[in-house]
């Protein structure tokens, strides 16, 4: 009787699940683009221990280089603080003229900011020097390899190296060659 029971609620959740995959409208079209593989047109994001340099043009006391300290915020003289990881450079500079403008402090502000250091990557495991290098535009793992001097042999589990991209400590293994 139990056994009855059991196999007609497996019946009806299965039912259920297929229920809810039915739809009315049809296969799904997606409309397919080419995508640049160029650099210059990809929006960098800043990240927690970037330098950055923010001018203000015809402001020299509100010019400088700022840390983008560890909770993503950039500490301005006159506003204070404003987020800044996670966002684009034109975008935080937009953000930075719009306080300095809804402050009272600046009639027409013109704000630029360029990444001057970027936060150093970290190169761990079967490389020949491990350790932390300094991230630049458009570095690649396999130039970030290279610069930790290439692979030294081979693990136990094919050739490894265990890379950690910024401050979010995640190391992500990567595999570069056959075992």
């Amino acid at each position: 009787m139990i056994g009855r029971y059991v196999r007609l609620t497996i019946v009806l959740l299965a039912g259920l699940q297929l229920a809810g995959c039915y739809t009315d409208y049809g296969p799904v079209e997606l409309e397919v683009r080419p995508v640049s593989l160029a650099t210059g047109g990809v929006a960098t994001q800043l990240h927690s221990g970037d330098r950055v340099k923010i001018t203000v043009y015809g402001e020299e006391a509100l010019t400088g280089e700022y840390d983008i300290n560890p909770s993503g915020n950039v500490s301005m003289p006159l506003i204070g603080a404003i987020r800044a990881a996670g966002r684009t450079q034109a975008d935080f500079a937009r953000d930075v003229a719009n306080r300095y403008r809804r402050g009272g402090l600046l009639q027409d502000p013109n704000v630029t900011v360029a990444v001057v250091q970027y936060q150093p990557f970290y190169i761990l495991g079967e490389a020949t020097r491990p350790g932390e290098y300094p991230f630049r535009s458009g570095l690649s793992v396999h130039a970030a390899v290279a610069m930790a001097g290439g692979v030294e042999g081979v693990s136990s589990d094919g050739t490894r190296l265990d890379c950690a991209w910024r401050s979010d400590s995640s190391a992500r293994k990567i595999f570069l060659g056959a075992a």
